[in-house]
């Protein structure tokens, strides 16, 4: 059973309860009702809203969620019966605690809402649930190969971050992309990074000073200290 599907029968079980066990149909309601004109509560669902999702990886995915909004009104040929199946529900959600899942909205439908289902206006309300469920986490893969493990070093690097016109930066801070090791510069824009990634591959550093994230890579083997230029004016 889909999760929609699942949420919809559940969400109709509860109103068929609150409602003193009245019929529950799904669909919009109709001026001119089957079954004699039998009062029963529609259920008619407006929209699918999908909340953000937290951003994950494929290994640990994050729930998916949805808020299903639905219009909930009574039809049948007695005015009066219709409307005491609203009354028994209104009391429901009065009565007792709504479920997590629920939230029950008594503003009025919009009159274009009305047009679009081609039925005349009547008491209803708007219900919005809540459904949820985790997508399959990915497969993990197997390593199938011998693993070959390659040390790197780190070593300590130092240099200096200067603002527009070489005036030294006090207080930056540098950030070493690889290790996340961060400092922040002395007086006279000097720092030293005791973390920094040994090998021939250039250090990327982060510099953030004055609210704002500068980027740059530098080369240890040029020998130190080096020395990072950050332009504010421009960035």
């Amino acid at each position: 059973m889909g999760v929609l599907t699942e949420a919809d029968e559940k969400f109709r079980a509860w109103l068929q309860a609150a409602a003193g066990g009245a019929d529950v149909v799904a669909g919009a309601p109709r001026d001119d009702p089957p079954d004699g004109g039998k009062a029963t509560l529609c259920t008619y669902l407006l929209a699918i809203e999908p909340v953000p999702r937290v951003v994950t990886d494929k290994y640990h995915p994050a729930p998916v969620v949805l808020h299903l909004r639905y219009l909930v009104a009574p039809q049948g040929k007695d005015d009066r019966a219709a409307l005491e199946l609203v009354d028994r529900l209104l009391e429901a959600t009065y009565d007792a605690p709504l479920p997590d899942d629920l939230d029950v909205d008594l503003a009025p439908a919009p009159t274009d809402v009305w047009q679009a289902l081609g039925a005349r206006p009547r008491p209803a309300v708007t219900v919005q649930l809540t459904a949820r469920f985790l997508p399959k986490p990915a497969e993990v893969e197997y390593v199938r190969e011998q693993l070959h493990v390659v040390g790197t070093g780190v070593r300590s690097l130092g240099g200096r971050v200067l603002g527009p016109g070489d005036i030294p930066l006090a207080g930056a801070e540098v950030v070493v992309a690889a290790t996340r090791a961060s400092t922040r510069t002395s007086t006279s824009g000097t720092f030293r990074s005791p973390a920094v990634p040994t090998g021939p591959d250039p250090v990327r550093l982060a510099i953030r000073a004055k609210g704002r994230t500068f980027s740059v890579d530098v080369d240890p083997s040029d020998g130190e200290p080096v020395v990072v230029r950050c332009d504010l004016l421009e960035a």
